[in-house]
């Protein structure tokens, strides 16, 4: 089977990408040929389709005309589904499987796809079909938010949701009501994937069929992965952004300074939550790291850490923690609580209450027995229920059933 892998990011970015490229391989490791569309980025891995990808494009700083078109642009793209058709023309692919396509790709390819007759199966990582800004949670308010239910998309004007101000929340408006009357997504996916039952919920509020809706969680190689059960400190690996409530682990380490905290990743907040942490000699910033490296910082780590303010869909690094054997303490926000089986993989605890954090890590730092069980038990859920060979079973139902 010939599968066309589409998002718009072909390097390591985010959680999505990791998924996206362990998708790529294992497909091919199943004997499917995999050809990938995507964005062009000097931070890119090689591909022999790369001519084909859309030229790259930065929403940021941008002025007049240029930012003109690149609102233009950011709704729908004539380039993306050009440079597909000629892709299409070539590889002649018998289905398509999108990711993240928003802004830089752009639904306008769904258009191409479907006037070629290639069903198309859509993995949705976040809640860009309910909410404009993709997160129910305004960043600058640093507030859970429903507003943009039931199709009132102009609560992202009045919010100024978007990150770049007044502009680009009139833009992801525009964009949300022009594909919900063309009733883009809903006419045109023939199947969509969610790795959380949180936000299939949010699907079906939408009226997008069940019957066209799989939870799928996602898979994780353990094969790859030594569990070691034990460590040292207590580990957050993520972007340094205000949802993912980073802040609040600060409080929480400075209730329980006895305990080492180590943080890795970049991003926005980095300096004010480096300042935050200036008399706090338990926590230790450890900046951007590749991937074989934080496999070896989660070798070392008692227990990861998730303090989401947001409804986080479904936090890739609790897999990877229960892949190399540790529990992890997690908020319940959105798809965290069906991953974390409380009091088994490790401690659910309330959003924003860093006293809840701090007793939490202070339960397993004083008892390193309980953690290593736990750990043991993330372990064996990894290899059971987030296996690559269930989750490559169901897939294969999805593409045959829409291929047959």
């Amino acid at each position: 089977m010939k599968i066309l892998a589409i998002n718009k990011f072909f390097y390591r970015f985010g959680g999505v990408e990791s998924h996206y490229f362990s998708l790529i391989d294992l497909l091919e490791q199943h004997g499917h040929e995999v050809v990938p569309f995507a964005m062009q980025h000097p931070s890119n891995m090689e591909s022999p389709w790369a001519r084909f990808f859309v030229s790259q494009v930065d929403y940021r700083n941008l002025k007049g005309l240029a930012m003109l078109k690149a609102a233009l642009r950011s709704i729908y793209s004539r380039e993306a589904r050009l440079k597909l058709r000629k892709l299409i023309q070539i590889v002649k692919p018998n289905i398509s499987h999108l990711q993240h396509i928003y802004h830089q790709i752009t639904p306008s390819i769904m258009y191409e796809l479907n006037k070629n007759n290639i069903p198309i199966v859509q993995s949705l990582h976040d809640y860009k079909l309910v909410c404009p800004s993709y997160k129910l949670y305004i960043e600058h308010k640093n507030e859970i938010c429903y507003r943009c239910y039931r199709k009132r998309y102009y609560n992202v004007i009045l919010k100024k949701c978007i990150n770049y101000g007044l502009g680009a929340s009139l833009v992801a408006a525009i964009e949300a009501y022009l594909y919900s009357v063309m009733q883009t997504y809903y006419k045109l996916v023939g199947y969509f994937i969610t790795p959380s039952k949180f936000l299939m919920e949010r699907l079906l509020e939408i009226d997008i069929p069940k019957s066209r809706i799989s939870v799928m969680y996602n898979f994780i190689d353990t094969k790859r992965w030594t569990p070691v059960y034990g460590g040292e400190y207590f580990l957050f690996v993520g972007r340094l952004v205000p949802e993912k409530g980073v802040h609040f682990l600060l409080q929480a380490a400075a209730k329980v300074k006895r305990v080492d905290i180590y943080i890795a990743g970049t991003g926005p907040e980095e300096d004010q939550l480096k300042q935050k942490a200036t008399d706090l000699s338990n926590v230790r910033f450890l900046g951007w790291l590749d991937p074989e490296s934080v496999r070896v910082l989660l070798a070392g780590a008692l227990c990861v850490v998730v303090p989401s303010i947001w409804h986080d869909v479904a936090p890739l690094v609790i897999q990877e923690a229960y892949a190399a054997g540790k529990p992890v303490i997690g908020t319940a926000m959105g798809g965290i609580p069906e991953l974390i089986e409380h009091e088994q993989t490790g401690l659910l605890v309330p959003p924003r209450d860093p006293d809840a954090m701090a007793e939490a890590i202070c339960r397993l730092a004083n008892n390193p027995k309980l953690a290593m069980q736990m750990g043991r038990a993330a372990r064996e859920r990894a290899e059971t229920l987030y296996s690559p060979e269930l989750y490559y079973q169901r897939l294969l139902e999805i593409y045959s059933g829409l291929t047959n």
